[in-house]
């Protein structure tokens, strides 16, 4: 899938495996200080980004605790709205498209905080005609340090796909291994991480069924008072994807944060 990469390094629900507490949100993506809200314009291409023109925007909206209120996506005229309720050990997110609820999920918190369990369902008017609603839940397991060590995927009960981190001798997640079990069958993916001495990530490694598939690399600049970066570019090489195979894709990400004073 072109721009696999690009999510893991860029998207935020793509940390999932750090997502633990009530300002989850921004210890996953790595920010500081008491964010009020955090804009985010993706480029794909040079040009693109030289006219200004994003192809997609993400609004972050914070409370002071830093808790996620709301995130507002606009992509290809399509505007995503998701709101965050908060309650006891539960966190309710419903998400709009276009003004029409398309989804709602449900983060379940063990006594700690952290996430143990996210259900979900998606019911939107994108759908074709008699395509069912899907629903689904995921759970999450941590070791003795906190660190979140697994992450299953259910659909009608039953295990669809498991993920495991390994973790460096820093605490970054220096290894994810992904099994997926469909009807087709069993597959595999391998991703390896490295980070640069801030600790953010500047390598990937995607390996499938032992193959390898994709590299990607990512550098920051732009860091305001607070240490965040506000401009990162992110190059991605396919190996073996039939379509993009030995193909390099390129995207940019500039960051507005504003903070509580």
């Amino acid at each position: 899938m072109k721009y696999f990469l690009l999510i893991i390094f860029l998207a935020p629900m793509a940390s999932l495996a750090q997502i633990q507490s009530a300002n989850s949100h921004l210890i996953a993506w790595g920010i500081h200080g008491k964010v009020k809200q955090l804009t985010e314009y993706y480029y794909e291409k040079d040009q693109a980004y030289k006219d200004r023109h994003p192809t997609a925007k993400v609004v972050n909206n914070f409370d002071i605790a830093g808790r996620e209120l709301e995130e507002v996506r606009t992509d290809d005229k399509k505007i995503y709205k998701t709101v965050y309720h908060y309650a006891k050990q539960r966190v309710y997110d419903t998400t709009y498209l276009n003004g029409s609820v398309s989804q709602t999920e449900l983060e379940i918190l063990d006594s700690t905080g952290r996430l143990s369990e996210w259900d979900f369902e998606i019911n939107s008017p994108e759908m074709p005609p008699g395509f069912r609603s899907f629903n689904s839940k995921t759970t999450f397991k941590y070791d003795q340090m906190g660190r979140q060590i697994e992450i299953d995927d259910y659909d009608e009960g039953k295990v669809i796909s498991k993920q495991t981190f390994l973790y460096n001798n820093k605490n970054q997640a220096s290894e994810e291994d992904y099994i997926s079990y469909r009807s087709s069958g069993t597959k595999t993916r391998k991703i390896v991480n490295s980070y640069n001495s801030s600790g953010l990530k500047i390598k990937q490694i995607e390996y499938e069924s032992g193959r390898l598939n994709a590299e990607g690399a990512i550098s920051y600049d732009n860091f305001d008072k607070n240490g965040n970066w506000l401009l990162s570019t992110a190059y991605d090489q396919y190996h073996s994807d039939p379509i993009y195979k030995d193909t390099m894709s390129k995207s940019i990400t500039v960051r507005e944060i504003s903070y509580f004073k």
